[in-house]
Parts: structure tokens; sequence; C-alpha cells
């Protein structure tokens, strides 16, 4: 298990790469300032040998990081010659999380890394005793969800009137064996203990491919209260809206709401418009700033039959509007997984950030789709960021670009296996 919590703007981890070329908080050489950060960007798209801690995995037979076993056992499958997929008989699964990207306190980075390492070892011992790669990102992101530190789940940020309303998709290539994906999602969903429980649901109920009566197709997209009727009638389990509301949440929210009732109050008894704004943007100013500490998390994984999957899960933005819908539960948006061929590596992504932005985006599929056709995944994954993010002619040019990109790729032929993330935000929590 890795834990990586940066200042670097972009980060990625190959399976061959030492303890020594990886990026951590005690490695300052890993940690440019700003302005070298920006230069640094825009000169390194295409060159990726000079990006820090690049290490073609293909060039590597061994590691030295045998503490490590997850990067142990990726590093094994590795080979520089052409053989053929077997990941059965390899035994060998992936799975990687993200927490987030944002701003992460270092006061915290103890129980994020605990956090980290309990759910990359309780779902890797699953990939091994033979689960499939949907049931695999279902787990990770369901204990994820059970955690007060993250968005999702127990802890969700509230909406302005103080409710739960989470969001959560899967996105699984595993299910079926023509290589086909299913996918489910649920929105504003308060009552549901775990939500990525029931989007999984979602996703395998079309894999068995039975429809409603009268031929009617099955949803896989459901939102608020007809997403809750329709887990309590397919056995997920639920529980009152009260239990997901943790103590910390609460009191974010209570110390929000009394700022914003403050500013409305003040707005009914003066004229002066433009300080009646200026008002207004310090107080959702300073709760995007709380924002940036927890977000979306997500999970992508590699089965040892080679299939993947993808998914995410959100509390959604503090202090949202009730009904606000973010990328989590977006087609295309949160999450993609893709079996790959012969011709083509499977591919499987999560994303996290300003929901609204990774809309207009498309980020996860956009991300998929550079991931299929660029052989350096780290380059997909910058030009990802770099193109249909943060220069994408569809989001205005001043605002601040908040978005966080997890990626596992597996290359045709070559049996191997690499994980690459980055984000544009101050930090970003990946464990695997």
């Amino acid at each position: 298990m890795s834990l990586v919590i940066s200042d670097y703007v972009l980060n990625t981890l190959f399976a061959g790469s030492e303890d020594s070329e990886k990026p951590t908080p005690e490695n300052k050489r890993y940690f440019p300032p700003k302005k070298l950060l920006q230069r640094h960007i825009g000169s390194s798209v295409g060159r990726v040998k000079q990006l820090p801690g690049y290490v073609n995995p293909l060039a590597r037979k061994e590691t030295k990081s045998l503490d490590n076993p997850v990067v142990h056992d990726i590093s094994e499958i590795c080979n520089s010659s052409p053989v053929k997929r077997t990941h059965s008989a390899i035994g060998v699964g992936m799975i990687a999380i993200h927490l987030g990207a944002g701003f992460h306190s270092r006061e915290r980075w103890p129980l994020y890394k605990q956090l980290c390492e309990q759910t990359c070892t309780k779902v890797n011992k699953k990939l091994k005793d033979g689960i499939t790669a949907g049931e695999a990102v279902a787990l990770a992101v369901k204990l994820l969800e059970d955690s007060q530190l993250t968005n999702a789940g127990f802890g969700s940020n509230l909406t302005e009137d103080g409710r739960v309303e989470c969001d959560a998709s899967v996105m699984d290539a595993s299910m079926l064996t023509s290589g086909s994906v299913t996918y489910g999602a649920v929105s504003c969903v308060g009552e549901i203990k775990n939500p990525v429980m029931a989007a999984y649901e979602l996703a395998n109920q079309q894999a068995k491919g039975s429809r409603l009566s009268l031929g009617r197709i099955p949803p896989c997209s459901l939102s608020g209260q007809g997403a809750e009727k329709w887990a309590r009638a397919h056995g997920v389990e639920m529980c009152d809206e009260k239990n997901l509301i943790s103590e910390s949440a609460y009191k974010t929210w209570q110390k929000y709401q009394r700022r914003l009732l403050e500013h409305i109050l003040r707005g009914s008894k003066t004229r002066n418009k433009q300080q009646d704004n200026r008002e207004e943007h310090e107080v959702f100013d300073a709760a995007s700033r709380s924002n940036h500490k927890l977000d979306t998390v997500g999970a992508v994984a590699l089965d040892i039959h080679g299939k993947v999957a993808s998914a995410a899960s959100s509390g959604g933005l503090l202090m949202k509007l009730s009904g606000r819908v973010g990328q989590a539960a977006t087609y295309g948006c949160g999450c993609w997984a893709e079996n790959g061929s012969i011709a083509k590596p499977s591919v499987a992504v999560c994303t996290t950030g300003c929901g609204e932005q990774l809309v207009y985006a498309m980020a996860a599929k956009k991300c998929a789709d550079n991931l299929m056709t660029d052989d350096q995944p780290y380059t997909a994954v910058q030009n990802t960021l770099l193109n249909d993010v943060l220069q994408t002619p569809f989001l205005n040019s001043d605002c601040e670009k908040q978005a966080g990109i997890l990626a596992l790729h597996e290359t045709p032929l070559i049996i191997s296996v690499e994980v690459v993330w980055g984000h544009t935000t101050s930090s970003m929590i990946i464990g695997h």
C-alpha cells in the first residue's frame, strides 16, 4: 500500500517504481514551488521520462520493495517479453483508491494512511479469493463511505437545509463474459447506508438481463426517494438519515449556516449591493475552501480474470442546493471502465474535484479515451487535465479548476498494470 499526500500538481506512480523514486512528504525534491510547477507542467507534455518518479515498469523484472506486498505482486507480472494474458493463472488482482483531491491537513495523515491501509488490505485479500473487479470497487468504496474522514456516506457534507444527499456510481466490466459493461448510479439519497452498494446492485440487475413487467427496460440511474424505494426492495441496507450525519459534518454545517443567515439579515438592512455581493462571496469562498479538505472517494480495480471496474461516491459540495447532482452519479463523468483486447488496453478511471466542472469536461470518459490511444498512461492523464479540464472552452477561464483523476491501465499482450493519477489541486490521497 502506498500513500501520497503531496503539493505536487501532477503525481504518478508506476508499479515497478522503487520507494526512493516515489513522491513523499519527506522527499522534498518532489515539492517544487507553484511557479516552477506551472513551468514544469507546460514543458513536460510529451517528455515523460523527464517527469519525477517515472519508471517504465516493463523495463524492470523485479523490485526492491519486498516489504510492500501489493507493489511486489504487481511487479511480478511485468515482463519484457509478450505473453498471453493469463491473470487467473498468475492469481494477481489490483485495487487502487483515492480519498479526494483538494487540501488535506497534515495532522490527519496518520488517519488517512490507516484508512487506506485497512481498505486496501481487506479488498486485496478478497481479490485473491476470486471476487470480481466490480465487487472489489464496491467493497472498497463501501469501507471508505463508513469512515467519517471522507465526504461520502457517513460524514457527508450537508445541504443548505441540513440534509444528507449522497451520489454514487459503479461501472463494471467484470460481470459479463461478452466484454460489455454495466453501469449503475444513485443520486440525492439520504436513507441508503452505503450508496455505492445501491449503484452496484443497479449494475448487477442489468447484468442479469432481466426485464421489468410488460417488457420495460430496467433503470441504470435513480434519484431521491425513487432510488431509496428501489434499494429497499432489492435488499440494500438502509438507515435513518440522521445516522449518516457525523458530529464534524453537523458542526461545519452550523458554522456556515449561521454565516449565511447573518449575511441574509445584513443584506435586508442595506441597499449597498456591492458590499452585499462582496460579503456573499466571502461566505461561499470560505465554504469552498472547506470543500477542499474532503471530496469524492473512488476506486479502480483489476481482478484475477483480467476484468476491470471503477466506482465513485460523494456527499457533494458543502451547503449545496437540495437536488444537486454531482459527477459521482453522472454517466461518463465520475467513473469509467472498459475491458481491452489484443489491440487495446483495459482501463478504469474515477474522478474527484468540483462536480460541475467534471461534468462539463466529461472527465472520466475523456481520460479513458486518452488512455486507450496513448501508449504512455502518464501522458494520457496529464493531457486530460491540461486539455480537457484546465484549457477546456466549456469552463470559465477565470475560475479555479479543481480536478483529480485516478486511473488503472493494463497493457495488452505484455501483462503489465500501471496505476496513474494527477490533480490540479494542492493534494490528493492515493492508496493501493
